[in-house]
């Protein structure tokens, strides 16, 4: 995968090639070259100035963004180029870090440059890792001091790509990398930037990126949530960067010898935005999943909150403040939650899943629930707000010094729920400790990490005291140790890069009759699950739903939201991606939250590929599910 020719390093994925030169510089990266006996070295610029470098300095932000300070005197340091080759993979440990489980010999290489700014003697590496599987190539960097006095530093940028042309829209997300999307064109002399400065997980802004023209996209992130940073700028070369990284002015403070990583980030290319996707989802599928549950389906859950409705149990009988449930509305909380229970089981739900407050004051009958639930034939899980607590009472009335501050001594919270500072040492091992217990009393399957509203984020009410990196590298440590010592438990999150959209949840959970629900899902989610995901748009090029097809093409679902179609009118269409062309499709049209067949149809996947299907034949203003399977022989069509 990775090889050396003279003075360029060819890193080879399954569909895509980057060309390095020895001295770091890029001089393509696309398609795979699949000819050999090529002479590489021709494509080097002769001007150093030009060359396409992982710290480049066009756009004028500084070589890497690095800025540093040495003995009160603030400066960039210049990099020279000192040595590569190949490396063993950096551990990033509490950060989420990719890995490989081939027993292959090279089935994951990495290629390593080393670069020197003589004057202060900082080094910098840069990280290449491929895999023999995916077309994502994974980044990473690493500054040490290499002097004998203290430096003042910026952490590092994670990944910068450079591509050669203008042209080029960034496209943000939010709510996810396959979520809501803004394109923007990069204009020339100008640097348009995505940032947040939360600590964890802000749904507004993802951080991944695209960089897109017609037949050329690269996609870029970092597999880290967290303050990130994604800046897209363009010079009159023509020349395009796209950088990402941590957010944040914070410095570190290295003594001789010490070094300071930044979180991975992966890139990839493909002609196509569902094929960099595909890519991505592939990749976390395969090399950052861990545990007993990587390659299996999703379990059928029931979650004790009603979503629709947005209210757990526990508010709907909670009392004025400063007042005690009375035994009578506490017992009609348990029959209302039993006949729940009943109601999850009937359904067919494998998971139950309950709403619990562990850094409140608990009167543990978690344990008691999750025995009920087990008796009823399903599983228990439990689902989070890890990262606050209850504004009164609680573990904050013990122990006040446990709330995030900003720097005027403020706390951050809203709805009546206070941040916890995860950058304190106390504070992880408290959420250690209280977060094992309640798994450990209820036997728990699956837990879930529910993300805190965004008025309660410090980038929202203000500028926090500490590092928001030091936050989410302190929230990823008490992940990393629940995750040791529960190695069956399933976890999920909702922050940006923990949900890259390998099921549909509301196929599960959303309005409509349970039994229904969960029977479809059971039947179709190993396709919803594994099934190649593209994106349908209508002939206006408005997104307007999802489908996914098996690997044989032979079954398909497709998801048709005619009601988040922007200004819709009924007389949109749309055509299927992804299907067999060959292949005649029988498909079932069906209401989404009743289930119940519509419309049935025969057709040729050429068919629902090149011709137009108005929308007001099957979703009008409604989400209407599509079920597509091969036709049996002998169908008439």
């Amino acid at each position: 995968m990775i090889r050396r020719k003279g003075n360029v390093y060819k890193l080879d994925t399954p569909a895509t090639t980057l060309l390095l030169g020895a001295g770091g510089e890029q001089l393509y990266y696309g398609g795979r070259l699949a000819v050999g006996g090529c002479d590489y070295e021709f494509l080097r610029d002769e001007s150093e100035e030009d060359a396409l470098r992982p710290f480049s300095a066009f756009g004028g932000e500084g070589p890497f963004g690095i800025s540093c300070v040495l003995e009160g005197r603030a400066f960039f340091p210049r990099f020279v180029f000192r040595r590569a080759g190949l490396a063993d993979k950096p551990a990033l440990s509490p950060l989420p870090c990719s890995y490989s489980e081939s027993e292959e010999k090279n089935a994951c290489q990495t290629l390593c440059f080393e670069f020197t700014d003589e004057p202060s003697k900082l080094k910098l590496f840069v990280y290449y890792t491929v895999f023999d599987d995916s077309d994502a190539i994974v980044l990473s960097s690493r500054l040490v001091n290499g002097g004998k006095k203290e430096i003042s530093v910026n952490r590092p940028a994670s990944l910068q790509l450079d591509v050669f042309g203008d042209g080029y829209g960034f496209v943000s997300f939010s709510d996810g990398f396959f979520e809501r999307k803004t394109q923007t064109p990069v204009p020339v002399g100008a640097t348009l930037v995505k940032e947040t400065s939360a600590g964890f997980g802000a749904p507004f802004c993802d951080s991944f990126a695209l960089l897109e023209r017609p037949s050329r996209v690269y996609a870029a992130g970092l597999l880290y949530s967290g303050n990130a940073r994604l800046a897209a700028s363009a010079d009159v070369y023509p020349r395009t960067r796209l950088r990402i990284g941590v957010n944040g002015a914070a410095r570190e403070t290295l003594a001789s010898g010490e070094g300071l990583s930044s979180p991975e980030a992966l890139m990839t290319f493909a002609e196509d935005e569902d094929s960099v996707r595909a890519t991505v989802g592939a990749f976390f599928a395969r090399h950052l999943l861990r545990g007993k549950w990587k390659d299996r389906e999703r379990p059928a859950l029931f979650f004790g909150e009603n979503a629709a409705e947005g209210e757990t149990l526990t508010k709907k009988i909670e009392l004025a403040e400063g007042e005690a449930l009375s035994e009578k509305m506490k017992f009609a909380a348990r029959e209302a939650l039993t006949k729940k229970i009943e109601l999850a089981a009937r359904s067919g739900a494998e998971i139950f899943v309950l709403d619990a407050d562990v850094f409140a004051e608990r009167e543990e009958t978690e344990a008691e629930i999750a025995a009920l639930v087990r008796e009823k034939g399903m599983r228990f899980g439990v689902r989070l707000r890890p990262r606050t607590a209850p504004s009164s009472g609680g573990i904050l009335e013990k122990r006040p010094e446990f709330a995030l501050r900003g720097r005027n001594r403020e706390i951050f919270g809203a709805d009546g729920r206070t941040l916890l500072d995860f950058a304190d040492e106390r504070v992880q091992k408290y959420a250690v400790r209280a977060l094992s217990a309640l798994l450990s009393e209820t036997k728990a399957v699956y837990m879930k990490w529910e993300n805190e509203p965004s008025e309660t984020e410090p980038s929202a009410q203000g500028a926090c005291e500490g590092d928001p990196f030091r936050y989410a590298e302190g929230l990823y440590a008490v992940a990393e140790k629940l995750a040791e010592r529960f190695p069956s438990l399933r976890t999920e999150g909702v922050a940006d890069c923990g949900e890259n959209g390998f099921f549909d949840f509301f196929l599960a959970s959303g309005e409509g009759e349970p039994e229904k629900k969960f029977a479809f899902y059971k039947k179709y989610r190993k396709l919803l699950v594994r099934g190649t995901r593209y994106r349908l748009k209508d002939f206006s090029g408005r997104e307007c739903g999802d489908i996914f097809v098996s690997e044989n093409r032979f079954s398909a679902v497709a998801i048709v939201r005619g009601r988040e179609t922007p200004r819709f009118t009924g007389r949109e269409g749309i055509s299927l991606r992804g299907l067999d062309a060959g292949t005649v499709y029988a498909v079932s049209v069906r209401k989404e939250g009743l289930f119940d067949e519509t419309r049935r149809l025969t057709a040729a996947g050429e068919l629902l590929m090149k011709g137009r299907i108005p929308l007001e034949k099957i979703a009008g203003e409604e989400t209407f599910i599509l079920l597509l399977e091969k036709a049996k022989r002998g169908k008439n069509v």
